[in-house]
C-alpha cells in the first residue's frame, strides 16, 4: 500500500509499535492472524471419547481490550517527605557466596546499574556464629581448641586471616562440643572489597550472640583502618529467635528485651569507642528496640528490625494484602522511639526484608517484583530510613527460587532485582502524593534533585487492566512519556525447573500518558517520567524503543506527528527509512487528523539487527532499534498434575538474547493446541503470549503439540489420581540408625518395650517450656528412593514408658521439618496425656499446603517437647516414616 505525497509541515513524527494490534504472521504461515484484522476468539475442546468429556482445554484470552477505568491523581507540589534514596535501593550479602561472585565485573556492573547503595554483610543469623578475624584460630580448616578460653576465641588482631564459624549456642562443656567444618565460601574481606568497589555504603551485623564487645572493637578498628569507611554497625541478629545462636546465654538465661538492652549497651559503647564517627544500632523486634532505647547511657544511632510479611501468602491477592502491614509497623517502631527517647533524631530500618518466609515462586516470579517495588515504596512514604532486601544471591534450586535478586551461578537477574533498577532510573529522592481510584492500583510519584516528575503504577490485580486518566496538580506534563513496563511480557518464572523462560528486564517505551491513553496491563508495572510540554516540534518514539520481529514477519508501526506544544499535527509528511534487509512501507505516509501514519516493517529471514529513521521537514529525527530474530515456540506447564484438576499453562513466542531469552510481543496470531481424545483448540497469541487450562477426566499421561505456522512444540503431562502409601524410614530395629540421630536428650535402641522389634527409647529429665532439639534427624536429605517433593505428612508410633511423668500438668510432643526453603514448619502438637502408658499409638500428622512446597529441599526433622512442668521418663517412638503422594 502507498499514500500519495502531500504538502509536508514542520512537526515532530511519532513512531509507535502498534503492541495493541493484532498484526504479526510468521512465513510460512499456516495459520495467520490477517493483517489489521481481529484475533481468534477463545474456544473449549471437550470432546474426548465419544461418552464424554475426557479431556478440557480452556483457551483465555490475554487482551487488554476490555480494561476498567481508573483515575489516578498526583499532586506535584504536595510534598511527602525526602529520603535518600540509594539506602532504599539495599541488599544483603552472605559468607556462603562464593569468592568468584564478589570479583566478577559482571555482577559488580549489574548492582550499579540497579543503583544498589546500601549492602548488609555478613550474612543474617551466620552473623551470630561468625568471627570475622581467624588468625591464630583457625588453620587451615581446623580451629584451635586452646584458643578457646574462658568463654572467648583468643584471637590474634595483631593481623587480618579469614574468619570461621565458631560453636552454635554456648556449650556446657566447650571441650566436647561439635565445631562447625564449614567456615564460609567467602569471607568478610571479599564482601568488604565488594562493596568498596561499588562505591556503596557499609552495614555490618556484629556477632553479639557468641562473640564479645571486644570481638566487634576490633573489627571496627580494623575496618577503619583498611579504608573501608563502614557507616552503619548493627548489634546481633535475631537474637530473640530460638533459631539464633546466642539466644540462650552462657548462664543459661533465654534472651528478651530487657537483657538484650545491657548486651546491646556494652557492645555499642565498645564500637563508639573504637570509631566516636561511625553509627551503631539494635537489632530486633519492638521488645528488643525498646529494651536498647531504656539504656539511657548507650549510644544509640538507630534501630532495626525484620519482616517477612507473609510465612506463605496462599494467593497473589493475601501476597499484595501484606503491603497494608507496612506503614502501621513503622509508625509503632517510630512512637517507640519517640517516647523513650525523645528529641532524639534515631534512623529506623529494615535490614532483612522480603514477602514471605517461604522460599518459593512467590519470591521469584512477576510478583515477587510488583510486591517488593510496591514495599520499598510504601516503606519510604512510611518514615523509615534505610531498607536491606533479603538477599542478593540463590544458590539452590531446589529452594524454588530462593530469596535472592540474582541466581548466582550466571548472575541471572531475577524479578526483585528490577525493583531496584527500575527505582534507580525511574524515580526520585523528593516524595509527593499520588492517588488511585482503585485499591488494586498502587501509586506512587517523586521528584528529584532536577525537578524532574516521576511516577510508579503498580497493578496488582492478575485480571483486570486498566485504561489510566493521569490528573497532575501543580505541574503542567507533555502528553508523552518515557515509561518503563515490567509484566509477563518481560519476564517469566517457570517453579519447576527454577528458572526464567525469558527474561528480557523492564521495556523502556514511549507512551501517550494522558487523555485516558495510558494502558496498564493485569500484574504489571509501569514507570514513567513526566515531562513538561515541549515548546519545539520533536521526534518521539512510541511504544517500545526495541522491537524483536521474528524473521520474515511483519508488524504495523503507527507514527505520531506533533506539532510544537505537543499537539497533534495533521496532513504531515512523514518519510521512513530502514537498512539491512529490513522492508518498511511505505516509504512515506501523510498523518490523518489524529496526527497518526501507518508503516508496515517487514524483517528479513536471516537474522540481523538495524534500525528504522522517521523524519519530517523541520523536525528532530526519531530512530528505533529493529531485531529479525530466531523465534521459538514455547510452553510453561508443570509435567503432572491431578486428573479433574485445571492446570494453568502458558505459549509463548520468544528469541534468544544474549544468554537470556525475550519475548517477541510484537506477534499476535492464532497457534493451535493438538492433543489425541481431543479436536485441535485455536489458541490466540497476543502479544506473544497465550494463556490455556488443561483438564483430564482420567488419570493417564496426555501428549499435546502447540502448533504456529512452521514452528511447534511437543509436550506431556501426567495426570494422575491423587494417592498415598505410607514409607518408613526408622523401624529403630538396629543401632546403626542411632548414627543419623542427634539430640539434646538421651537415647538409645530398645528391643524390650514392643515384642521381635525395637523402638528409639528417648529419656527425658526435667524437660519444661519449649525444649528445642529434643530429637533431631538430620540425614533425612539423604535417604535412598525417598520422593521428597511428594511427601504429605509424617507418620509415626508413639508410646510412653511407665516412669514417664508430665509433672501433673500437660505436655505435647511436636514435630518439625526443615527445609533449605522452609527453615522452621511446625506439624500439629502432640497431646502426649492422649497415648495410654503400655500402648501405642499410631500418628500421621499432615503437613499445612504452603509446607509442601518446601519439601523438595527437606533435610531435617527435629521433635520439640513443649510443657507447663517438668517433664521426665521415657517416650518411645517407632517406625518413624511419611505418607508419600504416589501416581496411580
Amino acid at each position: 500500500m502507498t499514500l500519495n505525497p502531500c504538502r509536508s509541515n514542520s512537526v515532530t513524527a511519532l513512531v509507535m509499535a502498534a503492541l495493541s494490534l493484532p498484526v504479526g504472521c510468521l512465513r510460512p504461515p499456516e495459520l495467520a492472524a490477517k493483517p489489521g484484522g481481529p484475533v481468534a476468539k477463545p474456544t473449549e475442546s471437550t470432546q474426548g471419547v465419544p461418552n464424554g468429556p475426557e479431556l478440557k482445554i480452556t483457551a483465555t484470552r490475554t487482551s487488554e481490550s476490555q480494561n476498567g477505568s481508573l483515575r489516578v491523581s498526583i499532586n506535584a507540589s504536595n510534598a511527602i517527605r525526602t529520603i535518600k534514596k540509594e539506602w532504599f535501593l539495599g541488599t544483603n550479602i552472605a559468607i556462603w557466596n562464593q569468592p568468584s561472585t564478589f570479583t566478577s565485573p559482571e555482577v559488580l556492573q549489574q548492582f550499579r546499574d540497579a543503583g544498589i547503595g546500601l549492602i548488609r554483610m555478613p550474612g543474617g543469623s551466620a552473623s551470630d556464629q561468625y568471627f570475622w578475624n581467624g588468625n591464630g584460630v583457625l588453620m587451615g580448616n581446623t580451629i584451635d581448641r586452646s584458643k578457646y578460653k574462658n568463654g572467648t576465641w583468643k584471637v590474634d588482631y595483631s593481623k587480618w586471616a579469614p574468619g570461621f564459624m565458631g560453636f552454635f549456642g554456648f556449650p556446657k562443656d566447650p571441650a566436647a562440643a561439635q565445631l562447625n567444618n564449614w567456615h564460609g565460601n567467602s569471607n568478610v574481606k571479599h564482601e568488604h572489597d565488594f562493596i568498596k568497589a561499588l562505591h556503596a555504603d557499609t552495614l555490618v551485623t556484629v556477632n553479639a550472640g557468641t562473640g564479645t564487645p571486644a570481638d566487634a572493637a576490633e573489627w571496627v578498628k580494623w575496618a577503619t583502618r583498611e579504608g573501608y569507611d563502614v557507616k552503619f554497625w548493627e548489634v546481633g541478629n535475631e537474637l530473640g529467635g530460638s533459631w539464633e545462636a546466642g539466644t540462650v546465654r552462657p548462664d543459661g538465661k533465654t534472651m528478651d528485651g530487657s537483657l538484650y538492652g545491657k548486651i546491646y549497651r556494652d557492645f555499642a559503647k565498645a564500637i563508639k569507642a573504637a570509631n566516636p564517627k561511625v553509627l551503631v544500632g539494635s537489632q530486633g523486634g519492638v521488645d528488643f528496640i525498646k529494651g536498647a532505647l531504656a539504656q539511657k547511657d548507650a549510644p544509640l544511632d538507630f534501630v532495626t528490625y525484620h519482616d517477612y510479611f507473609s510465612s506463605d501468602a496462599p494467593s497473589p491477592t493475601a501476597l499484595f494484602q501484606t503491603l497494608d502491614k507496612i506503614k502501621p509497623a513503622i509508625t509503632e517502631v517510630r512512637e517507640a522511639v519517640r517516647k523513650l527517647r525523645p528529641g532524639k533524631e534515631i534512623l529506623v530500618g529494615m535490614t532483612e526484608v522480603n514477602a514471605q518466609l517461604f522460599e518459593g515462586s512467590q519470591t521469584s516470579d512477576l510478583n515477587s517484583g510488583l510486591w517488593l517495588t510496591s514495599a520499598v515504596l510504601e516503606m519510604m512514604e512510611a518514615g523509615l530510613d534505610f531498607a536491606t532486601q533479603w538477599d542478593a544471591f540463590t544458590q539452590k534450586p531446589d529452594k524454588g527460587g530462593g530469596h535472592g535478586f540474582m541466581i548466582e551461578q550466571g548472575a541471572l537477574p531475577k524479578a526483585e532485582y528490577f525493583t531496584y533498577f527500575i527505582l534507580n532510573h525511574y524515580f526520585g529522592d523528593r516524595l509527593v502524593q499520588a492517588k488511585s481510584s482503585e485499591k488494586s492500583v498502587r501509586s506512587y510519584a517523586s521528584r528529584d534533585a532536577n525537578d524532574q516528575l516521576y511516577t510508579v503504577l503498580i497493578n496488582t490485580s492478575q485480571t483486570n487492566g486498566y485504561d489510566v486518566e493521569l490528573a497532575v496538580e501543580g505541574r503542567q506534563v507533555a502528553a508523552l512519556a518515557d515509561c518503563l513496563r515490567f509484566s509477563e511480557r518481560e519476564y517469566s518464572w517457570d517453579a519447576k525447573a527454577s528458572s526464567t523462560p525469558w527474561n528480557s528486564g523492564a521495556t523502556q517505551m514511549r507512551l501517550p500518558v494522558l487523555g485516558g491513553k495510558l494502558k496498564l496491563a493485569p500484574a504489571s508495572l509501569l514507570a514513567c517520567k513526566l515531562e513538561p510540554v515541549v515548546a519545539e516540534a520533536t521526534l518521539q518514539v512510541l511504544g517500545a524503543t526495541r522491537l524483536a520481529l521474528a524473521r520474515g514477519a511483519s508488524t504495523t508501526v503507527n507514527v505520531l506527528a506533533q506539532a510544537a506544544g505537543g499537539h497533534p499535527a495533521a496532513n504531515a509528511l512523514v518519510l521512513a527509512q530502514a537498512a539491512d534487509g529490513f522492508m518498511v512501507e511505505p516509504k512515506q505516509a501523510q498523518s490523518d487528523a489524529q496526527g497518526m501514519a501507518r508503516f508496515r516493517v517487514t524483517a528479513p529471514v536471516a537474522p540481523g539487527k538495524t534500525w528504522l529513521e522517521f523524519t519530517s521537514s523541520g523536525a528532530r529525527g526519531a530512530k528505533m532499534n529493529v531485531n529479525s530474530v530466531e523465534p521459538q515456540l514455547v510452553v510453561r506447564a508443570a509435567d503432572k498434575a491431578p486428573a479433574h484438576e485445571p492446570l494453568s499453562a502458558v505459549a509463548a513466542l520468544r528469541y534468544k538474547e544474549g544468554d537470556r531469552y525475550a519475548l517477541i510481543d510484537s506477534y499476535d496470531g492464532q497457534a493451535t493446541l493438538d492433543a489425541e481424545g481431543a479436536i485441535p483448540t485455536p489458541l490466540a497469541l497476543e502479544h506473544g503470549l497465550a494463556a490455556f487450562t488443561l483438564t483430564s477426566g482420567e488419570a493417564k499421561k496426555r501428549t499435546f503439540e502447540l502448533k504456529l505456522g512452521n514452528l511447534s512444540n511437543r509436550f506431556e503431562v501426567e495426570f494422575f489420581q491423587k494417592a498415598s502409601a505410607e514409607h518408613v524410614v526408622y523401624p529403630f530395629d538396629d543401632s546403626k540408625e542411632l548414627t543419623h540421630v542427634s539430640g539434646k536428650a538421651k537415647f538409645q535402641i530398645n528391643a524390650n518395650v514392643r515384642p521381635n522389634q525395637g523402638v528409639l527409647d528417648i529419656a527425658l529429665k526435667d524437660a519444661k517450656g519449649w525444649t528445642q532439639d529434643v530429637i533431631v534427624f538430620d540425614k533425612l536429605s539423604d535417604v535412598p528412593n525417598l520422593d521428597r517433593a511428594a511427601i504429605e505428612a509424617v507418620s509415626f508410633d508413639l508410646g510412653l514408658g511407665d516412669n514417664f511423668d508430665a509433672g501433673n500438668d500437660w505436655a505435647q510432643l511436636v514435630v518439625v521439618l526443615q527445609s533449605e526453603a522452609n527453615y522452621w514448619m511446625p506439624l500439629d502438637f502432640v497431646d502426649l496425656s492422649s497415648v495410654k502408658k503400655g500402648e501405642f499409638k499410631h500418628l500421621t500428622l499432615p503437613l499445612k499446603p504452603e509446607f509442601q512446597k518446601a519439601m523438595k529441599a527437606f533435610f531435617k526433622l527435629i521433635l520439640v517437647v513443649n510443657s507447663g512442668a517438668k517433664v521426665n521418663g521415657s517416650v518411645y517412638l517407632d517406625n518413624l516414616g511419611f505418607q508419600i503422594q504416589t501416581i496411580k
